[in-house]
């Protein structure tokens, strides 16, 4: 469980660097020969605008973890268990 969680975790970090990258282009427009930021001043505010997108767009990671989630999601799943086990044993 834990090495897809770090895999979309990657992912996501890619991604957020790719957008910091381009929002950075954005404010400044320049890069060095490795495709470095070179004005830190414009590089962290390109990192908080991202931050802030992110903030705005993703929906609370707290909810999946939350306790009442999880149980209402395992309650769920052994409903429907039980109504295909329910179905099976009325033919």
């Amino acid at each position: 469980m834990n090495f897809v969680k770090d895999l979309f975790q990657k992912r996501r970090d890619q991604k957020i660097e790719q957008r910091v990258l381009k929002r950075y282009q954005e404010l400044a427009g320049a890069l060095g020969n490795s495709g470095e930021m070179l004005n830190r001043d414009k590089e962290s505010r390109a990192r908080e605008w991202v931050k802030e997108q992110e903030r705005l767009l993703t929906p609370k990671e707290n909810f999946w973890n939350s306790r009442t989630i999880q149980a209402a999601f395992i309650g769920g799943a052994f409903s429907i268990i039980a109504v295909i086990i329910g179905l099976y044993l009325s033919k």
